[in-house]
């Protein structure tokens, strides 16, 4: 008995499929957003810095060709005519500079705001949260044995696993309070060396052979 060929997609979920697209990017905007906005916040300069290039063009060029009339604009003053340009051109270059500068931080390791492990088992130790420890950089885990022996509540938050919901909702909240973040990005760092510094492990090695051997 041959089987019953499945039935084809349904209007509702193929109109779902357009939307579902439209949101992933809305969240990536929205994050992108996010991050420029806390930049300006705790860096006030920056944003002078980037009003300084367009102020420039309007009152340098503009009020020099505008004396010239080195470009016939009419009945239109020629910082009128040259505003719609300059602002255009601002906002292209402070993408191109924003999309460069990611990359910058991203080498630097600035953009290591936190870790994200979802593992769902298999970790018989913790490694790579010793690891972001020791980089200041505070972790949302699952909750597993190898997870949990090396976290500690004032630099880890540790999520049930297999639980998208609460892994976001734990993400979400250590990066809106920045401040909290810092200072769990702190805790991790001092258990790291008071845990799982080179010489500490080395010490304890060296004590696991002798008690072998005697």
């Amino acid at each position: 008995m041959s089987a019953v060929p499945a039935a084809p997609p349904s209007a509702s979920a193929e109109a779902t499929a357009p939307l579902g697209v439209v949101r992933t990017y809305a969240a990536r905007i929205g994050a992108l957003c996010l991050v420029e906005i806390q930049r300006l916040r705790h860096d006030r300069s920056e944003l002078y810095t980037r009003a300084i290039q367009p102020i420039l063009w309007l009152v340098v060029f503009g009020g020099t060709f505008n004396r010239l009339h080195a470009i016939p604009t009419g009945d239109l003053p020629y910082i009128d005519f040259l505003a719609p340009g300059v602002l255009a051109q601002s906002a292209l270059f402070i993408s191109i500079f924003y999309g460069i500068q990611i990359i910058w931080e991203r080498d630097a390791g600035i953009l290591a705001k936190l870790l994200v492990t979802p593992a769902l088992g298999g970790e018989s130790f913790g490694l790579v949260l010793a690891e972001a420890f020791a980089c200041a950089t505070p972790a949302v885990a699952s909750d597993i044995p190898g997870y949990a022996a090396v976290a500690i509540p004032e630099a880890a938050t540790l999520v049930a696993p297999d639980d998208p919901e609460a892994l976001a909702a734990a993400v979400v909240e250590m990066l809106s309070d920045e401040e909290r973040r810092v200072e769990m990005g702190r805790a991790a760092r001092a258990h790291a060396l008071a845990n799982y510094a080179w010489d500490d492990i080395a010490r304890q090695l060296e004590a696991t052979y002798l008690e072998v051997v005697a």
